[in-house]
């Protein structure tokens, strides 16, 4: 039994052989990842019908370098100094997935892509020089679901073109256009993005936006980045219409206030305000928003009063690195069977919370790096059987608080370092 449980291993383990990338027959510079052959064989350098990658990575090309007509599950020409496509470039080439990102590539031909329009799956065009969208030359592939063209010069959406998406308007999953300078996002329906109809995941963080107009985004975006803008209101109108989004990413903007109530209730997995200078959260969205989680770290928070998450059904909360002097002992009511996450590291808070009494679920729990020097016996005893980590790093503790830690039943990490602890 066991010489045929081997023999049948040796058999299946022998049954392939994946070859190790190897410098390209047509240009040795580049290199070739040949698709597995059986164990008997070996690929031969000149073979170019068994190659599915190509890699010229890091090599001067001062045009296109010259391919052989094959088929390939990815094309990669990057960091190469290219300036621009021409209708020749990919010459017979037809890929899955092309990268030519980190080139400087600010002109692409109309037909640059129309021998692999119909294979084309993935295309990354960032770190170029482009000043607006390629949409001549995109229009035409098939398939397209993911476009990558993040951190080129693209100020406006809104060109002569940018009409025309054509296959992209029900191909199109996800777009990456972050970095680039976009000042403002069309809400007229001839060059708006809501012509994306099937994209999920939309980047558009580090732009110069300062407002988001309903009717400007794709319906059905589920996965939305709009951080480190120059948003000064929450774009509820905008996010009102968006009723497939799970998350929703506001970072680093510069909204103060946000009071909006959304027209029918909304749930998101994940809501990130952080780094806009927020100084109150109290009853935020008046209860039409539940959430999973909310990031609300970076801002200029210094109290949590009764009930401030009423209405979120929270699971994770982020208030780390604000300025919070004060917790109302009720602050957490309405979330305290829901709670498993709560981080307050980085703030001014001098004795562990009553707030906490409340909490029954917690699982993480962060006060680094506050100002706590004492810890009351029964301060975590509301949540002894569910709390996996503590961190109580960077305070003013003197000693281990022994008596308020013996209740833990489930504790798997503890971090007291960077106190003044003297003796254990």
């Amino acid at each position: 039994m066991q010489i045929w449980v081997f023999v049948i291993l040796m058999a299946r383990l022998g049954a392939t052989f994946t070859p190790q990338p190897a410098p390209c027959s047509f240009n040795p510079m580049c290199l070739c990842k040949f698709r597995e052959l059986s164990r008997n064989k070996s690929p031969r350098a000149d073979d170019v019908n068994n190659i599915v990658q190509v890699s010229c990575v890091g090599i001067p090309f001062y045009r296109f370098p010259e391919l052989p007509m094959i088929e390939l599950e990815k094309l990669d020409i990057m960091s190469s100094g290219l300036d621009q496509l021409n209708e020749e470039s990919l010459g017979g080439v037809r890929a899955e997935v092309i990268q030519l990102m980190d080139n400087s590539i600010f002109n692409v031909n109309q037909k640059s892509f129309q021998m692999t329009s119909d294979l084309v799956k993935s295309l990354d065009l960032s770190n170029n020089q482009l000043q607006e969208i390629p949409l001549q030359a995109l229009r035409s592939i098939k398939n397209l679901n993911h476009l990558y063209i993040q951190s080129n010069h693209i100020e406006h959406i809104k060109t002569e073109f940018s009409s025309d998406w054509g296959q992209m308007q029900e191909s199109l999953l996800s777009l990456y256009l972050r970095n680039n300078g976009l000042r403002e996002l069309p809400s007229d329906e001839m060059y708006s993005l809501s012509i994306l109809r099937k994209v999920k995941w939309l980047d558009l963080d580090g732009n110069k936006l300062k407002n988001v107009e309903p009717g400007s985004l794709p319906p059905a975006v589920e996965v939305l980045s709009l951080s480190n803008n120059y948003l000064t209101r929450f774009p509820g109108k905008a996010i009102d219409l968006l009723h497939q989004l799970t998350s929703l990413s506001l970072n680093d903007n510069n909204i103060a206030t946000i009071d909006f109530t959304f027209t029918n209730k909304k749930r998101l997995d994940q809501l990130d305000l952080g780094g806009n200078g927020l100084t109150n959260v109290d009853n935020l969205f008046n209860s039409t928003l539940t959430l999973g989680g909310i990031g609300l770290e970076h801002n200029k928070l210094m109290n949590l009063s009764f009930q401030t998450f009423k209405g979120l059904d929270l699971q994770r909360v982020n208030l780390d690195h604000n300025k919070l002097e004060f917790i109302d002992e009720r602050a957490f009511a309405g979330v305290s069977n829901s709670l498993e996450f709560i981080s307050l590291k980085g703030n001014n808070i001098m004795n562990v919370p009553k707030a906490f009494s409340q909490l029954k679920k917690i699982k993480h729990l962060d006060i680094s790096a506050n100002s706590i020097k004492k810890i009351e016996e029964d301060a975590f005893s509301s949540f002894f059987d569910t709390l996996r980590y503590l961190l109580l790093s960077g305070n003013h503790l003197k000693g281990v608080p022994t008596l308020s830690l013996k209740g833990f039943t489930k504790l798997a990490q503890i971090d007291l370092s960077y106190n003044s602890i003297e003796s254990i």
